[in-house]
């Protein structure tokens, strides 16, 4: 037999004595078999009797005719005391690989006794197997003082009194605290030991052997030790372990996976395939899993089937799992792109667009209507210029009754008929919309997931616990990928300039107006806030990109046939909602 350096432990406490020796072999009793084959092994184990006195515990490997680990030989010797008074127990514990005690065996020689000394008898052995088998017995619940009910009378692991009620069908009669004590040691700290042991020696071989077993305690096992690298390595016997599994196990296991084992090829064709196999509890946690991976043509298309058929499922996460298969909600072949030129002298903010340099500027399309992208009873075009200090951003809107009422700042603009503004970071966008009296609303919105990443939970103006800040979902589309976003409706971009100037009279539907114009001008400096991780500079290097959305709402619809939602962008989002960046016009800087 090959035997590696024998470490042996005695626990004091805390404090851990390291010594060599070697293992006593030869048993009287024998509950379960021996393996012929045993390796020391070389790992640290702590396990602390329960009478507060040192437990000597003795670790080794014993593996099958195939070299692989099999179960663990504990050899345990460990005074079972009562008050000043001690003597010692040592017999052998067998152990499988996730710690499960598996049978005991008496060492030569080393026979147990009870109160007075008396042997124990052959049912009692037989007793103690089952005492030390059961888990979940109830001495787990008991400290050693609460074993009996009178301590006036004490003799060494006797019933110094009358066993209290609770535990007397779990000991022996007369071994109390042998029972009690023996209990501890099987199921206390040396089962995390011995799991931890086995966890650092997984191999493919060694995971097959455990999964091709289905037992659910040790499928539960794999996936509580299992690495993010090892969910992957070992993904074929993972989901084979989910297929097999009973009860919650799946829902567990799935939630457990790790983004990069969901995310391959293998885990959706296997989910594709098995979804429906799954039961309710297992599908949800599934569903929630997969809200934010990449999922291949396949399971999109078997999901999008199977939650056609499940309509028990709750509502808002299957409309939050559609949205997600279907993001972005645009067409992204659709989103438009468009050159903003730089311009070489500052530009007067009056809000009537009628500088050479906003003549010459190239204006948008015709904006379309936000969800279906069809054409607009009124026109609505845009335009973007810029110099080394200021984003100047102007629309044109064609209408025929001018009119607003919100006269505060900050106040819902979107109330009235508006234009609407954002500028989209990596990390962050800020959305400004005026209305024809020229009074603004601005909010800055930072994205939950990158709050603490990102650093910005470091910075006081940021302050989730300030007047005027509150989590956002969305408008009509409130489950994007990425999550909440935090809301500050008290945030000011400080320098910011606009103007609006009316083609006509406003509030006075007795004559036909012609329309109105915005202009604005954004200083880069003050929108720092928006780069992240240096996505694009400030202000812009010539070529660089950013994402910019332009958005008109009204409070009166176009008449039917027609499909008119209020809503009209000059890159339409497909849903009722601005609030989507990865729909948002591509501006090229020049």
């Amino acid at each position: 037999m090959t035997r590696r350096p024998l470490i042996q432990f005695l626990v004091l406490g805390a404090v851990i004595l390291i010594a060599t020796g070697g293992i006593k072999k030869g048993s009287r009793n024998t509950y379960g078999a021996n393996s012929d084959r045993a390796q020391i092994l070389k790992f640290n184990s702590q396990t602390e009797s329960p009478n507060s006195d040192s437990a000597q515990i003795e670790i080794s490997e014993l593996f099958d005719t195939t070299g692989l680990l099999e179960k663990y030989r504990i050899l345990v010797n460990t005074p079972i005391c009562e008050k000043d008074k001690c003597y010692e127990v040592e017999l052998e514990f067998f152990s499988d690989p996730i710690g499960k005690f598996l049978n005991y065996d008496t060492l030569q020689g080393q026979e147990l006794t009870k109160l007075d000394h008396i042997p124990f008898e052959e049912a009692d052995y037989g007793k103690l197997q089952e005492i030390l088998s059961n888990g979940n017995s109830v001495l787990a619940n008991y400290s050693k003082d609460e074993l009996v009910s009178d301590t006036r009378y004490s003799e060494i692991d006797g019933f110094t009194g009358a066993t209290i009620l609770e535990v007397k069908n779990s000991v022996i009669e007369g071994a109390v605290y042998s029972c009690y004590t023996l209990w501890h040691i099987a199921h206390g700290p040396l089962v995390d030991s011995l799991q931890r042991r086995t966890a650092s020696g997984f191999t493919p071989a060694l995971v097959d052997k455990l999964v091709s077993q289905n037992r659910q305690q040790v499928n539960y096992f794999l996936i509580e030790h299992l690495s993010e690298k090892q969910f992957t390595e070992y993904l074929p016997q993972v989901l084979q372990t989910i297929e097999n599994g009973q009860g919650y196990y799946a829902k567990n296991a799935i939630e457990k996976m790790p983004a990069p084992a969901v995310n391959t090829e293998m885990a959706q064709q296997f989910f594709a395939e098995q979804f429906k196999e799954l039961d309710y509890f297992a599908q949800v946690s599934l569903l929630k899993k997969l809200e934010r991976e990449q999922l291949t043509e396949g399971l999109k298309q078997v999901l999008r089937e199977s939650l056609e058929e499940r309509s028990s499922l709750k509502e808002e996460l299957v409309k939050g799992l559609i949205d997600t298969l279907n993001f972005p909600p645009c067409d992204i072949d659709d989103i438009p792109h468009y050159t903003a030129h730089k311009i070489n002298s500052p530009i007067r903010i009056d809000g009537k667009l009628q500088e050479k340099a906003w003549l010459e500027a190239p204006r948008s399309t015709s904006f379309r209507d936000l969800v279906s992208g069809a054409s607009t009873i009124h026109d609505t075009q845009a335009a973007v210029l810029w110099d080394d200090e200021f984003l100047y951003v102007g629309y044109w809107i064609e209408e025929p009754n001018l009119q607003a009422t919100l006269t505060e700042r900050d106040a819902p603009i979107y109330k009235d008929n508006d234009v609407e503004l954002f500028i989209a970071g990596e990390d962050a966008y800020y959305e400004f919309e005026i209305n024809a009296y020229g009074t603004i609303y601005e909010v800055l919105f930072i994205w939950e997931e990158s709050y603490v990443k990102k650093g910005y939970n470091q910075m006081e103006e940021f302050n989730r616990q300030q007047p005027g800040v509150r989590t956002f979902r969305g408008v009509g589309y409130k489950n994007h990928p990425r999550g909440n976003r935090i809301g500050y409706w008290n945030w000011d971009l400080e320098g910011l300039r606009s103007a609006v100037y009316l083609d006509g009279t406003i509030n006075d539907d007795s004559d036909r107006d012609r329309g109105w114009t915005v202009e604005i001008a954004i200083p880069w400096e003050k929108l720092e806030v928006l780069t992240g991780d240096d996505t694009f500079s400030l202000p812009p290097d010539n070529n660089d990109v950013m994402r910019m959305d332009f958005s008109r709402f009204n409070q009166y619809k176009e008449a039917p046939p027609a499909n008119d939602s209020g809503g009209w962008a000059w890159s339409p989002h497909g849903v009722w909602d601005s609030h989507v960046p990865e729909c948002f016009t591509y501006v090229h800087f020049s």
